[in-house]
């Protein structure tokens, strides 16, 4: 099974990514989530800071996708009672007016 598990890692990790942001192509600007994949993909490769400077809301999103998994129902509950869809917007919407006041 760690065989696999091993021979599905550096397949993923070796991904070619075609993929190109509608929004960026419609207008020529990233959105807050361009380059979540790459982050990603960077973390799964043990390189944290390239991760953190590829896009800072990987950390985000993970904190919130393991949660989710570990406990799915108390987590979206938590997120409805204290506002948290409206602070993850916020932070969301704050890293994009950055990214696009800094050319990042």
């Amino acid at each position: 099974m760690s065989v696999l598990n091993f021979l599905g890692q550096k397949w993923v990790l070796h991904l070619p990514l075609p993929w190109i942001c509608p929004i960026k192509a419609l207008t020529g600007y990233p959105c807050p989530g361009c380059g979540l994949t790459d982050a990603f993909r960077f973390l799964l490769q043990g390189e944290v800071r390239l991760a953190f400077f590829t896009n800072p809301l990987v950390f985000l999103v993970l904190a919130i996708l393991i949660s989710i998994a570990i406990l799915p129902e108390k987590t979206l509950i938590t997120f409805q009672k204290k506002r948290g869809w409206e602070c993850l917007l916020v932070l969301v919407l704050g890293w994009w007016i950055f990214r696009l006041i800094f050319g990042l």
